[in-house]
């Protein structure tokens, strides 16, 4: 005997539309691949050039910033480049113009050590001298002044505190 379950049809008919539904979905996306995409002026394009452009630099020589104004950018900012002087013209997509210049960049310059080693000992060796002199004269000053004592100084008897002498 053979149960009919109302849930279980149901699910099988959703389950087979499914199928069907991807298999369709499937055939078109693989037309899709096989058809030539519309370009931007909304011409079909063989299937040759549909490779993605990268655009990394619009950019066009021009002599003068004359010339370089006259130069209109229709789908990208473009770079003018002057060809009699260093100096580079951005036009944006705005309409607005901007002058840049070339500057070069210099290295800054390494300066080799140029003391030999020979000439850094002989510096040391100078100035381990020059300290033994300083040592030398301290110790001679600190004797000289520790064997005379300090004088105090004397009273005289002569002197008297105290009020009008005449």
């Amino acid at each position: 005997m053979y149960n009919y379950n109302p849930l279980q049809a149901r699910y099988d008919l959703l389950n087979r539309q499914k199928q069907e539904l991807d298999s369709q979905m499937a055939m078109l996306q693989g037309q899709m691949n096989q058809q030539a995409p519309i370009n931007q002026t909304f011409q079909i394009t063989s299937p040759q050039q549909t490779a993605p452009q990268q655009f990394d630099f619009n950019g066009k020589v021009a002599n003068g910033i004359e010339e370089a104004k006259k130069v209109s950018c229709n789908s990208l900012p473009v770079i003018i480049m002057d060809a009699n002087e260093p100096k580079f013209y951005m036009r944006n997509l705005d309409g607005s113009f901007k002058t840049y210049t070339f500057q070069e960049f210099h290295e800054p310059e390494v300066i080799e050590n140029t003391n030999t080693n020979a000439e850094i000992e002989s510096l040391k060796s100078t100035v381990k001298d020059l300290q033994d002199s300083v040592a030398i004269i301290v110790n001679e000053l600190t004797n000289k002044t520790q064997q005379k004592p300090l004088k105090e100084p004397q009273k005289n008897s002569n002197n008297k505190q105290g009020g009008n002498q005449k």
